[in-house]
């Protein structure tokens, strides 16, 4: 799937494969991999936040809440 993904990036544009530029559809991958930190494994916020470069927990939180209204604690809690 993802050799066909890039064919068709050639061909046609990210933004026409996709349905979205670029920058949003990395957002919204990220948002999904630190989702998946935040309920599948006990690492920190702190360290959440560093290993998806993100400035600060504080950050954190604000990305959070805006992809999912939720802090990143609500968010680990839920998964309880």
């Amino acid at each position: 799937p993802l050799r066909r993904q890039r064919q068709m990036c050639k061909e046609t544009g990210f933004k026409e494969t996709f349905d979205m530029p670029a920058h949003k559809w990395i957002a919204q991958r990220k948002s999904e991999f630190i989702y998946r930190d935040l309920i599948a494994s006990s690492k920190s916020f702190a360290d959440i936040a560093m290993q998806y470069n993100l400035s600060s927990q504080a950050y954190l939180s604000t990305f959070c809440k805006r992809f999912y209204e939720k802090t990143p604690q609500e968010i680990r809690n839920s998964s309880l």
